[in-house]
């Protein structure tokens, strides 16, 4: 296979483009501004992996294999130099000048190949993500899995740099290298995840889950938990603080960073909708149905809760209070949609029994928030535990909010549901009324309940709206029987 496009050119100047690029990269390495050194690695790295991509594009079969080659290479050699530096510094030289610049040179280099092989790997992974979006965007599998050098090959290469930064990590303790540590592990879970298609074609006929986007949000699920298990074992049991008014000055003392507080959230972000994209595409994952796909979402929203809590508890902080309050009305969402019957197979017909388990899952999340509520409230604010419990009332009052307003909005859609032009499905068989019935009987009871608890006027008109819903239901099922009564 012939290079082609901008990597065909560089094959073609390579005579000129590598050595320009590789001394522009040694030219920032030596320079006598101190600034610039210290500021320029970025550059450093690319420039030096430019020109080492421009001879291998030159010299190989195909640009794939020039990228596959140097990031290997480079990650290889990074992980070599990390354990050069441990073992030079390990050595406890008499303390003069020279060993001390052997020392910075060797983890220099380290820090240099290991970011150009984390640029390669990352601009790889980003062409195959925008492929896995784009079938995401049109349900349908149009894209390989292999293009572009993206094979199982790069998780050698991934691993090597998380034992060169779990190395580095481990001897010299710098809190930034956990934050590198936890962004190459969201990006091993996220090549391993997308090494399968994101669709299949069944042999039967129709279109299959392939389990990348479940794996996905299971995998960075777990991550986030293993993260926040680790920094616990690295750094003790943080201390309560004495009011809600110390968070401030508590916020970031235990070791963690902004850039792995940025980094966390993100990838709970990315768990979050992932989850919910499974719910407004119930598409099956095999002979089992949809339902494993809900629990796997299930138990991926419930895992990241219960990591953002601990990051919560962790900080002293609310920034990702919110973002834990959703993924746990996510988890139980889900858990409501799981318990459902099979659904027929058309995907027309499975959204309002999908609709009807969204409306008794987000019920159930609301009744859950404002009991969290009535008894965060009533704490202690001169107790730590307490005042922390307090400071997360007002995120739990909104989680209950907005639980109950996605709720009624559902319950308002299911309502005009048989009307709406698109939908020829009349959903007017007596379990589906029976069950839709039931699941708007649900929200009235819990909203009502609620904004007695909260004593908001919000909730008191979210309650008319849960009213109007469940009697405009069962009066457009009974539109097609009017004849019958005269």
């Amino acid at each position: 296979m012939t290079p082609t496009g901008p990597l065909q050119w560089a094959a073609e100047s390579a005579g000129w483009l590598a050595p320009l690029l590789v001394g522009a990269g040694v030219l920032l390495l030596v320079s006598p501004l101190q600034r610039l050194r210290a500021s320029g690695w970025t550059a450093v790295a690319l420039l030096l992996g430019a020109g080492v991509c421009t001879l291998l594009a030159r010299f190989t079969v195909s640009p794939q294999e020039a990228f596959r080659l140097t990031a290997r290479t480079c990650a290889i050699l990074s992980l070599l130099s990390t354990v050069a530096h441990v073992c030079h510094a390990a050595r406890k030289p008499a303390l003069s000048a020279a060993p001390q610049a052997v020392s910075q040179r060797i983890r220099n280099a380290a820090l240099i190949l290991g970011s150009i092989a984390f640029a390669v790997l990352l601009v790889i992974l980003v062409i195959r993500t925008i492929y896995a979006v784009s079938d995401l965007a049109n349900v349908l599998p149009v894209r390989s899995a292999r293009a572009y050098g993206f094979a199982a090959g790069g998780l050698f290469d991934i691993a090597c740099l998380i034992a060169a930064c779990a190395t580095a990590l481990a001897t010299t303790r710098v809190t930034q290298l956990g934050t590198s540590l936890f962004l190459l592990g969201v990006m091993f879970c996220t090549w391993a995840s997308l090494l399968a298609p994101v669709f299949r074609i069944a042999a039967e006929g129709g279109m299959r889950m392939a389990g990348a986007t479940s794996a996905l949000a299971g995998s960075l699920s777990v991550l986030l938990v293993a993260s926040m298990a680790a920094h616990r074992l690295g750094r003790g049991r943080a201390g309560a603080p004495v009011d809600a008014r110390d968070f401030a000055a508590r916020r970031g003392r235990h070791g963690i960073s902004a850039g792995f507080r940025i980094s966390f959230g993100a990838a709970a972000l990315v768990v979050m909708l992932l989850v919910c994209y499974h719910l407004a595409v119930p598409v099956d994952l095999g002979e089992a149905g949809f339902r494993p796909v809900a629990l796997a979402s299930a138990a991926s929203a419930a895992l990241a809760s219960l990591a953002c809590f601990c990051f919560v508890a962790r900080e002293w902080g609310v920034a990702l209070a919110d973002a834990a309050v959703g993924l746990m009305s996510l988890a139980i969402c889900c858990l409501a949609v799981s318990a459902v019957p099979d659904y027929p197979q058309s995907i027309t017909e499975r959204y309002p029994v999908v609709f009807n388990a969204m409306i008794v899952g987000l019920a159930l999340a609301t009744a859950l928030c404002t009991k969290l509520v009535t008894e965060w409230r009533g704490q202690s604010p001169d107790d730590g535990v307490g005042a922390f419990k307090v400071a997360l009332v007002p995120h739990a009052k909104r989680g209950a909010f907005i639980n109950a307003v996605f709720a009624v909005s559902l319950g308002g859609l299911m309502a005009l549901w048989p009307q709406l032009p698109a939908i020829a499905v009349p959903d007017d068989s007596i379990g589906r009324v029976t069950a839709g019935f039931g699941a708007n009987l649900l929200l009235l009871l819990v909203v009502l309940w609620s904004a007695r608890r909260l004593r908001r006027m919000t909730f008191h008109i979210l309650s008319l709206f849960a009213l109007g819903s469940t009697a405009g239901f069962m009066f457009i099922r009974m539109l097609p029987y009017a004849l019958s009564f005269r």
